[in-house]
Order: structure tokens, then sequence, then C-alpha cells
């Protein structure tokens, strides 16, 4: 505890404090040199190391918590990270479930003891070990306040269960080698007693039951208001209610942006301007109101979930239309073959895409008019999927992107174009025709003479191709246009497979696994999809694997990802199933 000092007059820069005095020195002390980088070591080191105190107090006491850091923040916080160190029964019992599925963990006691040693080596620099902090309550939080015109303002918060025992470890803090041979004195700020470093740049002090840590005073005062009611807190903020209710209650970590601060400063950075960036995700930056995301556990797997809350009166015309279109099934999905290790699938980038051309400076407009391809880029239906397979007997893997066309015509007439600038730069390499297809190619191996394109039929589809094996990368480019589909082949085999799922053959989305797995996260807009136990097992049988860890990766199973959205918000999920 520290020792009871009088309260001094005004001081002349307005302040009323507690004594200045060198902490229990009681005589005053020279300003040390700034140390202005010092609470970034402490909000790093602190916010890492109490992560590692969450996975051992996760598994200690079964209550749970609701919000308390949100109440206390002010309003115009910019971003808050919080972990919750104290979760819901079901998150604890669902979490220990997960990491059991991995040997080299080992069991409770084992994650516990491992959590504690590693709290103690990030605390190092501070001369604390986890031992000091079991006054640590249910949260912990980092903020920051984003400045055009100064570096940030951080604080550190953290709920405690024992003021008295958090008072000790604060000045053990103080006392101890990261802040050897610095001076501090205390203040008063509305009502709080903070200890301030003479430098002015690193605060401490416990308000409302919550440590801060902190290298600004005006930080420290708005969190006292926030936590009295004298100004609004983050948990009453409109954009923070709306962007929170789109996301799940039962978490493990929270992150809030508010962008208005950071988009202000994105504006004075030279290169790339925020408007590019809003052309190329589909939505000006501008829009947004607020950006959350959670972590959470599941019976067999751990999920992010992201909000996205938009304004629409700052949404263009595209971007309304973009947002607002609906959501169909994504047809080439079908053409995925049922076995591929991964997939993605992608809808409305004609949006994005017409917006772009629409803003290209008019000599690359007049270069794009000129070369052909212009009426193939404007037939693109804006979906897209590509995927990645290991097939039967290959010793590398293999892939597609397929994307849409209302103009097969033109589209075929641009990849000519395009495979004719490629063929001079192309060289001859061995080639055999894949077993079962009758290609008529014979072998050939003539050196580095200018490689030819050479077609083949496959199902009625003419596939075109660049004979050989791409001297041993298993990559020889195939291409083809069929069914309303523009298909990119790493080789004639992969794209036979593509053309065989489109026309009847055994797809991924007939397959259990992807369609199981997919089930966990929200719409058809933008999906993705990661077979990974069958991507580990293809890298163990390499044999360059260590047992050890692929006895742990075997407990990964699949990575999927999902997103929907509207002119209001965009929700994405992506989910790690584990088991």
């Amino acid at each position: 505890m520290q020792p009871p000092t009088p309260n001094d007059p005004t001081t002349p820069d307005g302040l009323t404090r507690v004594e200045a005095t060198i902490e229990g020195a009681g005589v005053p002390a020279p300003p040390p040199p700034r140390r202005g980088r010092r609470v970034a070591v402490i909000a790093v080191a602190a916010v890492v190391g109490l992560a590692g105190v969450a996975a051992a107090a996760s598994f200690m006491a079964l209550r749970g918590s609701s919000e308390t850091i949100t109440t206390k923040l002010p309003a115009d916080t910019d971003v808050v990270v919080t972990a919750y160190l104290d979760p819901a029964a079901w998150l604890k019992v669902n979490l220990f479930r997960l990491t059991s599925s991995f040997p080299s963990l080992g069991g409770e006691s084992e994650v516990t003891g491992r959590a504690g040693d590693w709290v103690d080596s990030m605390l190092t620099q501070t001369g604390l070990t986890h031992d000091d902090l079991g006054w640590v309550g249910s949260q912990v939080a980092l903020a920051i306040d984003v400045r055009p015109d100064a570096a940030p303002a951080i604080a550190l918060l953290l709920d405690t269960t024992d003021e008295t025992a958090a008072e000790v470890s604060l000045r053990a803090l103080r006392d101890g080698p990261m802040f050897q041979g610095v001076s501090w004195s205390q203040e008063d700020h509305g009502g709080v007693r903070a200890w301030a470093s003479h430098a002015g740049d690193v605060y401490t002090a416990i308000v409302d039951g919550t440590v801060v840590i902190t290298n600004d005073a005006g930080t420290l005062d708005g969190i006292v208001a926030a936590s009295s009611g004298g100004v609004p807190a983050l948990a009453e903020d409109q954009d923070f209610v709306d962007t929170m209710a789109g996301l799940p209650q039962g978490r493990l970590g929270l992150v809030y942006v508010a962008p208005d601060d950071l988009l202000a400063v994105l504006d004075r950075i030279e290169g790339p301007g925020l408007s590019d960036i809003g052309t190329a995700a589909g939505v000006d930056p501008h829009a947004i109101r607020g950006i959350g995301m959670t972590l959470s556990a599941e019976s067999d797997s751990m999920a992010i979930d992201t909000e996205v809350m938009f304004d629409p009166a700052r949404l263009s015309p595209e971007q309304i239309d973009a947002l607002g279109a609906e959501d169909h099934a994504n047809a080439l999905l079908t053409t995925v073959p049922a076995d591929a290790l991964g997939f993605l699938g992608v809808e409305h980038l004609d949006a994005g895409l017409d917006t772009a051309l629409a803003d290209l400076p008019s000599d690359q407009r007049a270069a794009l008019d000129q070369s052909g391809v212009e009426p193939a880029i404007s037939s693109l239906t804006g979906d897209l999927a590509a995927e990645v397979s290991m097939p039967a007997g290959a010793s590398t893997p293999a892939g597609a992107v397929m994307m849409g066309t209302d103009d097969e015509e033109a589209m075929a007439a641009a990849l000519e174009i395009a495979a004719r600038a490629l063929e001079p730069s192309t060289r001859i390499l061995p080639y055999s025709p894949p077993p079962g297809y009758g290609v008529d190619s014979p072998s050939s191996t003539l050196g580095a003479e200018p490689q030819t394109w050479k077609t083949v039929d496959h199902d009625g589809v003419t596939v075109t191709y660049l004979p050989g094996d791409g001297g041993g990368t298993g990559i020889a480019p195939a291409y083809a246009v069929f069914d309303g589909i523009a298909l990119f082949a790493s080789s004639q085999e992969e794209a036979f497979r593509v053309i065989d799922a489109a026309h009847g053959a055994p797809n991924a989305m007939g397959a259990d696994r992807p369609v199981s797995a997919l089930a966990a996260v929200p719409g058809s807009e933008d999906v993705m999809y990661l077979d990974l136990a069958g991507i580990v097992g293809a890298v163990a049988d390499t044999g360059l694997m260590d047992p050890g860890i692929r006895d742990d990766l075997r407990a990964l199973q699949t990575l999927v990802a999902g997103s929907q959205s509207d002119t209001e918000h965009q929700h994405a999920r992506l989910v790690l199933r584990i088991g």
C-alpha cells in the first residue's frame, strides 16, 4: 500500500495534487529522462502475459462473468481488445475438450502449469510473476485512442478482485527493474489517486475496481469520468451496441474498432488512397460505423466472428447495389472435384470490377480497349471459384480457377490473345499423354524451342494446354471455356477433373465432409474450405513432418469461412474444427 499523504493546493498547471514526491522518500526529485516507450512495453508484455493467465484461469473457476471493462471506457475510444479470463462454464468445458485433442499439451494440470511458466517468462522485465497476479479478475483490456497529430494514447485495464493486492503489485512494478531510476509522484484525477512518472509518460491507478496503466493523463481522466457516469461509456455507444449485437455473447476475446480517427490518420498517408482501398474492398471505408470481432469455443471447434456495420447514407449507389444483391448458390462450386483439399467461392465481383474499370485513367483505358480483352472482362458474371487438389498418384498439388462468363465467344477470344502473348516465352518440356485420356500428342523433348499450345477434346469441351509437366513442377497450364465457365487449370489433367465434376461426376458440394463443415458458417456469398486433415496427411506421407508435430496436427479437421452482407452490415465467420 502507498503511505498516506496530505493534499497540496492546486499547482500552477491546474491539477490538485497529493504531495508530489519520490514514492516513499518524502523529498522532491528532478525529472528523469523521458521513457516514452515504457508504457508500450508494459502493455504488450502484460497483455501477452495475461493471455497466458486466461488459459490457466479458464480451467480453475466455473463462474462466468459479465461485461465490465467497456462500461469504464469513454464512448470515443477508438480500439479496444478484451480477453475474458473467466468465461461461462460451458465455454471452459469446450475449451478443455478441444485442448485434450493435442497430445503434447497434456492434461489440465500440465496446461495450467505451462501457462504459468509462460506468464512468468513474459513478465520477466517487470519483476513480477504469475503469483503476483492472483488479484486479476474476469477481464483484461487494451484500449487505444488514435490521435492524428500525436502518438496514440494507450491504456491497459485489468479487472481486479482485490484492490489491496493490486496496489501491492503496482508498487512492485513501479519499484521494479522496468522503471529503475524513475521517480513517481501522486496526483488527483477526478477524485482518484494516481501515481505518475515525473516525465509524465506513465500513470497507474485503480479506478472503480479496475487497474489502469496508461501513457496519457487525459486518457486516465476519460476512464475516471466514464466510470463515474460523467461522460458516456463505450458500452452505451450506439455504434458499439449495434456492432456487438451481431456477435456471439459467449466469448473468450473481443476486438472493437471505431474507425473514424484511424481513417483520419490514414487519409494523411501518402500512397494508395483510401478511395482506392475502398474500391478494391467493394465498400468505402468512411461508410463503416464499427468493426467487431470475437473468439469463442464450441464443442468441436474454435470460431472467430466478425461484424462490420455500415452507414448506408455514405455508400455509393454501386456499393448499395453490390451489398444489396440477392445471394445465390454459386454454381461454380459444383465444378470443384469432390476430393479437393481446399476451395473458395466468391460472388458479386463484377460490381467492384465495373467501378475499377470506370475509374481507370484514360491512357490505361485506351490500352485496355486496344488489347481486345475488354469484352471478356465485361462478360464476367461476378462468380468465382478456385480449388486445390492432390490427385491420386500425383507427387505435386494441382489446382484450378473457374470464373463465370455470359459471353463465351468473347472470353475464348481473350484467352487466345493471352495464350499467344505467352507462347514466345515458353519452352517445350518432356511430355507423355496422361493415361486413360487418349491424347494423341507424341512424347517430345525438343529442348529450348518456343512451345506451341495444343488442343484436345474432353467430354465435348475443347481444352487448350501446354504439353509436358512443367519441368517436374506439375504445372503445365490449360484453359477452356464451356457452359458459361472460363476455366484455368494447372494441367490438362486437372482441367479434365473440373470438366468431369461440372458434367456430373462427384463434386465438393455433394461431399459430406465439406457440406458438414460449411454448415457452421453463414450464407453462400463468400465461402472457403480447407481439409486440414487431408493436407496434414498429404504432407506426412512425404516423410518431411516430425512425428510429434504430426500427432498434434492430426487433431485439426477442417477450416471454413463464410460471409453474408446487406447494406447495413456484413457478418463473417471462421471456424476451425478440431477432433
